[in-house]
């Protein structure tokens, strides 16, 4: 229990650190740029600036459930992406003030991770739904052997000043970034659409083919089992034959 005081203690007096002395960090656009949220340390070491999400493949009209149906199903490669430390929690986890998209717990940091999916640009809103989810996730989630909620959110595209006012007054340990590397399905042109066969005439066919297939099988298995039996027929007339030639010279 006194360690994990210590613990607490010290993460708290980071904090402070970090709050009265402003953490400078480079960015791929800003170099130089001042942080404005506190544990701006811990953020800057925890999440990247951007996730290449390029094992998604969806449609060009795609939306957020899309997107965050993408992520479940390739869970493996996404928490690879994310880094060491990440554990799904759950999915559209309802935390009585609203649906977080995805919940982690981070095993290193011992704390719970609240990531928001959009689709777009980021808007200054989004913000604050990102904080009112780590809040209430520090209040009816968090331990008290757990440090700080943090929470990330991923978007489409960002604006650098929009997220350094959005992000300026909000005392939690936050970060956006945004997303790249999806690919899209092709798409058939409208003029090709009318000729081709639509999904229902393309399932009978392929039963069509497949029952002729199983009947070509069959016909084959018949026809191997006769040529079979005549060639060990063929086989055991010609030993009988011999048999009955040696009898008869020994006889002679």
């Amino acid at each position: 229990m006194l360690k994990n005081n210590i613990r607490i203690y010290l993460f708290l007096l980071l904090t402070l650190f970090l709050q009265k002395n402003s953490f400078i960090f480079c960015n791929e656009k800003h170099s130089e740029k001042t942080f404005p949220v506190p544990y701006s340390f811990l953020t800057q070491k925890t999440f990247k600036d951007q996730y290449n999400l390029d094992f998604l493949t969806l449609q060009e009209k795609y939306k957020e459930k899309d997107l965050e149906d993408g992520l479940i199903k390739h869970i493996k490669d996404f928490l690879l992406k994310l880094g060491k430390g990440f554990a799904l929690f759950g999915r559209q986890y309802d935390i009585k003030v609203g649906i977080i998209d995805l919940l982690f717990y981070h095993t290193k940091l011992k704390c719970f991770i609240v990531v928001e999916l959009k689709r777009g640009k980021f808007q200054p809103k989004d913000a604050g739904q990102l904080n009112l989810y780590i809040s209430a996730v520090d209040d009816r989630l968090k331990g008290d052997d757990d440090n700080p909620t943090m929470g990330l959110l991923i978007c489409e595209a960002k604006n650098w000043l929009k997220v350094k006012y959005a992000l300026r007054d909000i005392n939690k340990p936050m970060r956006v970034a945004k997303y790249i590397g999806i690919k899209y399905k092709k798409r058939v042109p409208k003029k090709f659409k009318n000729d081709l066969p639509n999904s229902g005439e393309m399932n009978s066919e392929v039963r069509k083919l497949r029952k002729l297939q199983k009947a070509k099988k069959k016909k084959n298995k018949r026809k191997n089992t006769r040529e079979g039996d005549c060639k060990v027929n063929c086989v055991n007339s010609t030993f009988k034959t011999l048999h009955y030639f040696s009898a008869f010279l020994d006889k002679e």
